[in-house]
């Protein structure tokens, strides 16, 4: 990927090789069934053991707070919401949950309320607590937006939560390597991550319920993606923390150089997010009269990926992030941007003239 500058982070990320390794292992040589009694099954429980205690360091989670496994975040969360419809709302009769795009809610006779995120992209503690009804018993919210890097002040809407008896979902897989937390000084009952979000392999995902909360894991066992994937996703949670400062440092660095060339070039560029606390590998840009789509295109045909995010394009860098490759992609934004900006200009002028 010489040619390619990719900075669509919180698509995918490449596995770290350790996590790579480390998966590529259990095909070659720990291919065993972990239920097995003989000795192929027995060589699998000493890497589990180190994976999951590892999880739980790396986390700081209670010993005894369960771990689940399975292939996406997405089949995590339908299982926190299955869960949680079985063992509380249909004994409480609070159906309205606080999260986004959650397709079996209405099938359930739930319903979905919006998150309150102001115009900056976050949920204040104070706009929370009003939204907060006496039916409301789940909250379902992104730690922090992978796109624009807003933070989210979760400890404020946890401890909301908390007070109100109502049960709190947080996806941290945006935050992993980036902000230093445990799990276990938090009054969070559910936390998700994405394996493909912080260089783990693809299909692997993990949910930490806190202990003595209700669930019941429906569709899939616990351990449904293997203990390869469970010791890759756990090498890759490591690996991933060791690059704290630099991501902290470095990549903050290189964040504030590609903005500050791009308000500079273009002044009518506007950073999303700015005003607020941010992660530091996220930049989402807009840029007044030019379709997010059509700068990707043109960024695509010049090697440089990233993504969109309503009417601004956004930018996810990793520790791989080169300050060469941010700088040839600064030139080509710049190039991108200000090729569909003089087209819109000359298409207004001839809407002008009509």
């Amino acid at each position: 990927m010489a040619d390619k500058i990719y900075l669509d982070q919180h698509a995918a990320t490449r596995p770290h090789p350790a996590a790579a390794q480390e998966l590529l292992s259990f095909y070659h040589e720990h291919w065993g069934a972990f239920s097995s009694p003989h000795v192929m099954g027995q060589e699998l429980t000493a890497p589990l053991a180190w994976a999951l205690a590892e999880i739980r360091a790396q986390l700081g989670a209670h010993a005894k707070d369960p771990l689940h496994f399975f292939p996406s975040d997405a089949a995590a969360r339908l299982e926190i919401f299955l869960s949680h419809y079985l063992n509380e709302v249909r004994h409480t009769g609070k159906n309205h949950i606080l999260a986004a795009g959650i397709a079996p809610l209405d099938a359930l006779g739930c319903i979905e309320k919006p998150l309150p995120y102001n115009a900056e992209g976050q949920i204040t503690k104070e706009a929370l607590a009003s939204s907060l009804n006496p039916r409301v018993s789940l909250v379902s919210i992104p730690w922090a937006c992978g796109h624009t890097g807003v933070i989210q002040p979760i400890s404020d809407l946890a401890e909301i939560c908390a007070e109100k008896g109502v049960r709190l979902h947080v996806d941290a897989s945006a935050v992993i390597g980036k902000l230093f937390f445990r799990l276990e000084d938090l009054p969070i009952d559910y936390l998700t991550i994405e394996g493909s979000r912080i260089h783990a392999p693809q299909g692997t995902a993990l949910l930490a319920v806190k202990q003595k909360i209700p669930f019941s894991p429906l569709a899939v066992p616990s351990y449904q993606i293997g203990v390869g994937g469970i010791t890759a996703f756990a090498r890759a949670l490591s690996e991933t923390a060791s690059w704290f400062d630099h991501l902290s440092l470095e990549t903050a660095r290189l964040r504030a150089h590609f903005e500050k060339g791009i308000l500079e070039a273009i002044p009518s560029a506007r950073i999303l997010g700015k005003e607020v606390e941010r992660l530091p590998h996220c930049s989402a840009i807009h840029f007044p009269g030019v379709h997010p789509e059509a700068l990707l295109y043109l960024l695509q045909r010049k090697g440089v990926y990233a993504a969109s995010i309503g009417d601004a394009v956004s930018f996810t860098l990793s520790f791989e992030t080169t300050e060469e490759e941010m700088s040839r992609a600064l030139s080509l934004l710049i190039l991108s941007a200000k090729q569909l900006i003089r087209c819109s200009q000359e298409v207004v002028c001839d809407l002008a003239q009509v």
